[in-house]
């Protein structure tokens, strides 16, 4: 199995939201773990919601899982236990589990199948994710500052392209010794 990062490519929805540590937009800030780069929710409950990268080819997907860094300040593990990570496909939220793995406040949820039909994941229904999101529940004590927001994609790779066998092939063929000839044939 090989795991793709897809990354944020572009703001998609937010609320709540009381400041960027630089520009104005949310998904430039979640592309990268440094806590330097994040977005800080402080009085009222609120959520960011990015778009991804495209998913590139792929013979079976296993599982997405949507992952998110969060180092707001104060209060610890359970005072967050109301955020949560989702994933947006035709204009619903499919909310993972709630509440922090750690003191480090990391988010994440795992999906073998597809919420919104059941059914296996492919690179096609990967693609139709409209976001992914963070929804956090800011409690008195505490501030929620995302830095990090991405979907994790564990798939097995899809094998080499015919086309490319045969061309591969053909060279190989072609830069080694070649049958030698055991009859001539001349005209007259």
């Amino acid at each position: 199995m090989a795991t793709q990062v897809l990354l944020p490519t572009a703001d998609y929805a937010s609320s709540g939201i009381a400041s960027y540590s630089s520009g104005s937009t949310a998904f430039n800030l979640l592309t990268d773990n440094e806590a330097t780069n994040k977005i800080t929710y402080t009085v009222a409950d609120g959520s960011v919601e990015v778009t991804i990268q495209k998913m590139g080819t792929a013979a079976s997907i296993s599982s997405v899982q949507v992952y998110c860094q969060d180092s707001g300040s104060g209060g610890g593990a359970d005072t967050f236990s109301s955020s949560s990570v989702y994933v947006r496909i035709g204009g619903v939220n499919y909310t993972g589990s709630t509440g922090a793995t750690a003191a480090a406040r990391t988010y994440s949820y795992t999906w073998t199948t597809n919420p919104a039909t059941g059914a296996a994941w492919t690179p096609v229904s990967i693609n139709s994710i409209q976001a992914i999101g963070f929804s956090c529940a800011t409690w008195i004590t505490a501030g929620c500052s995302p830095t990090y927001l991405v979907l994790n994609v564990s798939y097995l790779p899809a094998p080499d392209s015919t086309d490319i066998t045969r061309h591969l092939g053909s060279v190989d063929l072609w830069l080694k010794k070649r049958p030698e000839t055991y009859i001539t044939m001349t005209g007259s």
